[in-house]
């Protein structure tokens, strides 16, 4: 089901004129995190946490645990998908650095919980941010 509204979705981002690399995601809320916080969750709900980077430059840190249950991390800077983690249960901290282009405002991670199916996770991020 994920896979078909996935599909749907690039479709629907090609036939709208938008590039292979921008997806349909809906404007960013205000930010519910802010840049060397961590957020921890262990809902089976998924979500999508805004984080302003306006004013930041350089190369930011993506850390990400989901524990051993596979859960999926993606990565959107201004609506743009940067880094997928794929369904995987971590079993500990993985580090990803991702280049902010400049003049970027919005990052905005998505966590798909429980992505094989199962429920009873748990997951946290934290992003790192170049001092200014």
């Amino acid at each position: 089901m994920k896979t078909a509204i996935a599909a749907f979705v690039a479709l629907a981002a090609l036939e709208s004129g938008a590039s292979s690399q921008e997806y349909l995601l809906p404007p960013p809320g205000p930010p519910r995190a802010s840049c060397n916080s961590i957020v921890n969750a262990g809902g089976d709900v998924g979500d999508s946490i805004p984080i302003d980077v306006s004013g930041t430059s350089g190369t930011i840190e993506f850390q990400y645990d989901t524990v051993s249950q596979p859960d999926r991390m993606v990565v959107f800077i201004d609506r743009r998908l940067v880094f997928d983690s794929g369904c995987v249960g971590t079993n500990g901290y993985r580090s990803r650095s991702i280049p902010l282009p400049e003049g970027a405002l919005n990052l905005t991670v998505r966590v798909e919980p429980n992505c094989l199916g199962t429920s009873g996770t748990a997951w946290s991020f934290k992003l790192v941010c170049p001092t200014q």
